[in-house]
């Protein structure tokens, strides 16, 4: 079975916030909550798409656990847990 967390975007300004434990926000990944039981992720996004004015869009996200620290398991949440963009913005 996959291990998966809550995340989305913060409404205040787009970054990317990760869902604790207690159903509040993070934008650090390593302290967002990793679980296995459907039930509990389930309740937890019911939770996250009550939280409208704190995350915008909250979906589910699958991690690989290494050194008891979530890691993205796909390269689109990896860019967005890194800060993103993948090539330098002209400024």
């Amino acid at each position: 079975m996959t291990q998966q967390m809550v995340t989305g975007a913060a409404t205040a300004d787009g970054r990317p916030i990760y869902m604790k434990r207690d159903h509040t926000w993070t934008d650090r990944l390593a302290d967002g909550h990793v679980t296995l039981d459907q039930d509990e992720l389930a309740r937890m996004l019911q939770s996250a798409r009550g939280d409208e004015f704190v995350v915008c869009d909250p979906y589910v996200i699958e991690v690989l656990v290494d050194r008891a620290r979530p890691q993205p398991a796909s390269l689109r949440e990896k860019i967005r847990a890194s800060g993103g963009p993948t090539i330098a913005i002209a400024s």
